[in-house]
C-alpha cells in the first residue's frame, strides 16, 4: 500500500527540523542548530502543518510543545532519522566477509554474565565467512527502551517485569522471555541471621541493606515483600543502580541484599556470601529479548539474534 501522499512528500530535511523543534522546544534554536533562518523554519513548519491536515506544535508564551499528534509524528520523524544513520553505518560494514551490524542494549548485570554466552551462541551459528558486528549500548532498562523505540538500537536483553514499562508504547515491541531468573537475599557471613531456619521479612527489617534504585521493579518487588509481612521496607544503607556492583559491597560485609541468583553463585561457593532462607520467596524476575515489531534492515540480524537466544536458553 502506497503512503498517504502529505506523508509521503516529507524530505529529509523536513524530519530533522521537525525532531530539532521538538527537542529545542523553539523555532529559534532549531534554527540555530540547522544553520537556517527563523523565517525559514517557520514557513516550513506552517507548510508542513497545511500539507497535514493539523498543527504538529502548539504555541506557548515560552516555546513551542508537540500535540498529541505531534507526539506521534515526531516520534517517527526520529525513527526514520535513525534508520538511515543505522543505513550508513550497515552499509559500511557490508562485505562478503562481513554479515552487516546489529545494535544490541544491555544492562552491566546482562553483559557480563548473559551476553557471553549468547554470543557465543550466534558466532557458532553463523557462517565464518559472514559474520555480523554487534555493537553494545551499555544502559539500564528505561533509557535503552527510549533508544529501541527511536530506533537507536535494534534489540534489548534485559531482565523484566511488566511493571517497569508501564506508561510506555509497549504495543511496537515484541517481547520474548528468555528464562526465568531467581532472585535471592544474600549476606555477608557477619550479618547473616544464622541457621537454616526460614526467616521472616519482618526479621530482616533491621539489618543494614544494600538495595537497588527506588524507580527498579527488583526495588518494587522487595519492598513488597516487607508490605506482605505488615512490615516498613528499611531505608537502604547504599543504594545503587549496579547490581554487581552491590554484590562487590554485600561481600565487602557493609551490608544484605537482593540479586539473580546467576550473579551470587561465585561468591555463595566460595563462602564470602551466604544464601538467606526466606519463609516466602521472592518472585523471580524474567530474561527477555525486546525488539520493535516493524520491518526494518536490522530484521535479519534480529531474528539471528533470536535464534541464538533461544538455543542459549532452551
Amino acid at each position: 500500500m502506497a503512503p498517504d501522499r502529505p506523508y509521503a512528500r516529507l524530505r529529509f530535511s523536513q524530519l530533522e527540523m521537525i525532531s530539532e523543534i521538538a527537542e529545542t522546544g523553539g523555532v529559534r534554536m532549531a534554527a540555530e542548530r540547522l544553520h537556517l533562518s527563523a523565517a525559514a523554519i517557520s514557513k516550513s513548519l506552517r507548510e508542513i502543518e497545511r500539507s497535514l491536515g493539523f498543527e504538529l506544535f502548539e504555541r506557548l508564551p515560552r516555546g513551542m510543545a508537540p500535540t498529541a499528534r505531534g507526539e506521534r509524528v515526531v516520534a517517527h520523524a526520529r525513527l526514520l532519522l535513525n534508520e538511515i544513520g543505522y543505513m550508513a553505518d550497515d552499509s559500511a560494514l557490508a562485505s562478503p566477509r562481513q554479515g552487516g551490524l546489529i545494535r544490541l542494549g544491555a544492562s552491566p548485570y546482562v553483559i557480563a554474565h548473559v551476553l557471553p554466552g549468547l554470543l557465543s551462541a550466534l558466532r557458532a551459528a553463523e557462517a565464518a565467512d559472514s559474520r555480523m558486528t554487534v555493537r553494545i549500548h551499555e544502559g539500564h532498562l528505561g533509557a535503552m527502551f527510549e533508544l529501541l523505540l527511536a530506533g537507536q538500537i535494534d534489540a534489548l536483553v534485559t531482565l523484566y517485569a511488566l511493571g517497569d514499562l508501564a506508561g510506555t508504547n509497549t504495543d511496537a515491541v515484541a517481547i520474548e522471555k528468555l528464562r526465568d531468573e531467581p532472585i535471592v537475599v544474600v549476606a555477608p557471613p557477619a550479618l547473616h541471621p544464622g541457621g537454616r531456619r526460614k526467616v521472616r521479612w519482618s526479621e530482616l527489617a533491621a539489618m543494614p541493606w544494600i538495595l537497588p534504585a527506588a524507580s527498579t521493579h527488583m526495588r518494587r518487588a522487595v519492598e513488597a515483600m516487607f508490605h506482605m509481612d505488615s512490615t516498613m521496607p528499611p531505608v537502604p544503607v547504599i543504594e545503587g543502580t549496579n547490581l554487581q556492583g552491590n554484590v562487590s559491597l554485600c561481600v565487602a560485609g557493609l551490608g544484605c541484599t537482593i540479586a539473580p541468583m546467576t550473579l551470587v553463585r561465585e561468591p555463595l561457593e566460595s563462602g564470602a556470601l551466604r544464601l538467606v532462607n526466606v519463609r516466602e520467596a521472592m518472585p523471580s524476575s524474567a530474561l527477555a529479548l525486546v525488539y520493535r515489531r516493524i520491518s526494518a534492515m536490522y530484521r535479519l540480524g534480529v531474528d539471528e539474534l533470536r535464534a541464538a537466544a533461544h538455543a542459549s536458553f532452551p
